[in-house]
């Protein structure tokens, strides 16, 4: 599977964690990963008119599960839904993201994938209103 890494400096936010990576349900590295999917998406003047409007509402990070851990890099790779409702009703779409732990700084680096497939189906149920 192809994975097309999020341009700009969204892509990478990092998580303050003592001891080592993250693990892929962590409540902040899945809240870090629902904001940047929503930071990039409002980069769009279309995307941020749906969450100024209140059409999307309700995203998550669910169905969490770590597809690989390398235990000598201190590395997840991780494989999730994005949920989230669009005008009251439920949507998802898988995404990926990898965490890293950064030894100089002692944080969790978060990288997702996939935030393309997710501005194209919100711009299609914007467009089609579905």
């Amino acid at each position: 599977m192809e994975k097309v890494m999020l341009a700009g400096s969204i892509a990478l936010l990092l998580v303050g964690c003592s001891g080592g990576t993250a693990n892929c349900n962590d409540s902040t590295v899945k809240q870090t990963a629902i904001s940047i999917i929503e930071s990039n998406i409002q980069k769009a003047l279309w995307g941020k008119d749906l969450y100024d409007k209140g059409l999307v509402s309700n995203s998550e990070i669910s169905s969490v599960k770590t597809t690989s851990n390398d235990k000598d890099l201190d590395t997840y790779t991780c494989a999730a839904n994005f949920a989230f409702d669009f005008k009251g009703n439920p949507q998802s779409i898988a995404v990926t993201y990898e965490l890293s732990y950064l030894e100089d700084q002692g944080d969790t680096e978060v990288s997702v994938y996939g935030v393309d497939a997710v501005k194209t189906k919100m711009m299609a149920l914007a467009m089609f209103g579905r």
